[in-house]
Order: C-alpha cells, then structure tokens, then sequence
C-alpha cells in the first residue's frame, strides 16, 4: 500500500523550497484547495503526488525537470 504523507512533511518539503501554497500547488498541478487540505490533515496526500514530493525534498535538482 502507498505511503501516505504526513501534513508537516509536506508542509517541511514546501518551506525547505520557500513557496507559497499556491506556488507549491501550481507547481505540483493541484489547487490550492488539495494543497491546503494535505497539510491540515483533512486529505490524505498519497499516489504520485505523494511520490513527487518526496522525490522533490530528498533532491531538489529535480525540479529542473519540471520545467514550463
């Protein structure tokens, strides 16, 4: 079964990268909504969303793969 990330490691990964909410959705392709309901805990964040942001706080290099 998929991990499920916690609320303050998505909220940790976020402020390592020094984003807004909204930055951080736009860049994951979610809204702000999802976003802010991963980190108060209301929805649980998991699958390839997940995946991504744990990728993103374990090396940052790779939102150069990100790009527009």
């Amino acid at each position: 079964m998929p991990k499920t990330l916690s609320p303050e490691d998505i909220i940790k990964v976020r402020n390592e990268l020094q984003l807004s909410v909204d930055d951080f959705a736009n860049l994951l392709d979610v809204s702000f909504e999802t976003v802010r309901s991963w980190e108060s805990g209301r929805r649980g964040c998991k699958g390839p969303a997940a995946l991504l942001i744990r990728m993103i706080g374990k090396n940052q290099e790779i939102l150069k793969l990100l790009g527009d």
